[in-house]
């Protein structure tokens, strides 16, 4: 992922709310580890969030904290 982009989502929800490294094992699904996983505090950071993975044209995945 483009360090750019990270910047942005980090600017979005804080920089302590984007996970990457070593930080995103809880969320490896099927063997794939994410780029970054964000963890958006309110509907409008989720709004803003999707916003900038489309210009990145990035994938976005819902995961239920249950799961």
């Amino acid at each position: 992922m483009e360090p750019a982009v990270l910047e942005k989502l980090r600017a979005i929800v804080g920089p302590d709310a984007v996970l990457t490294s070593v930080d995103l094992s809880p969320y490896v699904t099927d063997g794939r580890t994410p780029a970054a996983a964000v963890l958006p505090g309110s509907a409008d950071e989720v709004a803003a969030i999707v916003r900038c993975a489309a210009e990145a044209a990035l994938p976005v995945v819902r995961q239920d904290e249950t799961t």
